[in-house]
């Protein structure tokens, strides 16, 4: 399994990109201006690295009246309060560098980022749930949005705006991770009916590996959330739903409404509107537009953090869009039966024992 934290980017990568986590050196194009476009958590983190790595300004730039883009609202599920600490992290680190100012309410159109003035552009615009989409256990449509309209609910709807539900509730989760458990927990804590029906074989199957599996079925029980595995809604009406398992007979549920935990879309509109204005560059002195975090693909927060991170240490390379080679293995020292190789930083032997076609066949 892959190492990775949400907190430290660097975490994994000491020995394989030589990355250490507080030396930075100075970029070699530091006397340019960024403006960064988004100020969740792949922003916050590229603004900060940036700022660190002595590029002569850097602006974070957000519609919002706060720092922290998808985290803020996530946090407001029940458990997630404490993952705030990687927005205040991160505000205070920007707090201490001169070279980085955040600026807040404010919405920018294609125009007014090439206008401003900066010559390397960062978005790092996010995603969103889409009401619909594709199933990724199946590759099939969900096929909610016609028949329950109004009735469907995102998370963010859910969550962020606070929109309105009602009492008997269904979570459809093909997710798999904490957002389908989170919602179904706040709203069981609200009074409502949930039902919380997961594709996968097991309620939040990733949060097996974040050891959170545990606790979060216990809470849901408590909670008396009906727990459905191996399930899919295979018919919609107008005020119930049919649940479908291998094994047991089909459900049809009276339902008021129905928040899908389905397919993320990247919100890829401004960057892809800004390399459409490619032959503007120029007059306005641009000189290099790039894409950080989930407005590339939609994908884990400690991934999102580490995108930014990775095109900030990088932003001086011959074509920071494209991570740097690193070290993938080991080397291998050859020398007789007992072939080992050499298990660095601290060069420690470790035996391998190859067989004899083994030791023809490697290189």
């Amino acid at each position: 399994m892959p190492i990775g934290c949400t907190q430290n980017a660097t975490t994994g990568e000491e020995f394989r990109r030589g990355w250490h986590p507080e030396r930075f050196t100075q970029a070699a194009n530091h006397e340019n201006d960024v403006l960064i476009i988004g100020a969740g958590p792949a922003g916050m983190e590229c603004a900060t690295v940036l700022g660190k790595r002595g590029m002569r300004n850097v602006h974070l730039i957000d519609t919002a009246d706060h720092l922290g883009g998808s985290i803020d609202w996530v946090a407001k599920l029940p458990g997630r309060h404490e993952w705030r600490r990687l927005i205040e992290y991160r505000e205070h680190q920007l707090r201490k560098l001169g070279n980085v100012e955040v600026i807040l309410n404010t919405p920018m159109a294609v125009e007014d980022i090439l206008d401003y003035g900066a010559g390397i552009i960062v978005t790092a615009t996010g995603s969103h749930y889409t009401r619909d989409g594709i199933n990724p256990h199946d590759r099939t449509a969900f096929g909610l949005e016609a028949v329950l309209g109004e009735r469907l609910l995102t998370p963010e709807q859910v969550v962020r705006v606070g929109a309105a539900i009602g009492q008997r509730v269904v979570v459809v989760d093909s997710d798999g991770y904490f957002m389908g458990p989170g919602i179904a927990e706040m709203l069981a804590q609200r009074g409502h009916e949930v039902i919380l029906a997961a594709r996968g074989e097991h309620i939040g199957e990733y949060q097996r590996y974040t050891r959170e599996i545990t606790p979060t079925l216990r809470d849901l029980r408590h909670l008396k959330v009906g727990l459905r595995v191996e399930t899919t809604v295979t018919a919609v009406g107008p005020d119930s739903v049919r649940l479908s398992s291998p094994d047991r007979d089909d459900e049809v549920i009276a339902v008021d409404t129905v928040v899908l935990v389905g397919t993320r879309a990247a919100d890829d509109e401004m960057y892809h509107g800004l390399m459409a204005r490619r032959d503007d560059w120029h007059a306005n002195e641009v000189s290099a537009v790039y894409r950080v975090g989930d407005c590339v693909r939609p994908h884990f927060i400690a991934d999102a953090i580490f995108s930014g991170h990775r095109l900030a240490r990088e932003i001086d390379s011959l074509d920071p869009a494209r991570p740097l080679p690193f070290i993938r293995e080991r080397r291998i020292i050859g020398g007789g039966d007992d072939d080992f190789l050499l298990d660095a930083p601290a060069q420690q032997p470790v035996f391998l024992n190859l067989s004899h076609r083994q030791r023809e066949s490697k290189t």
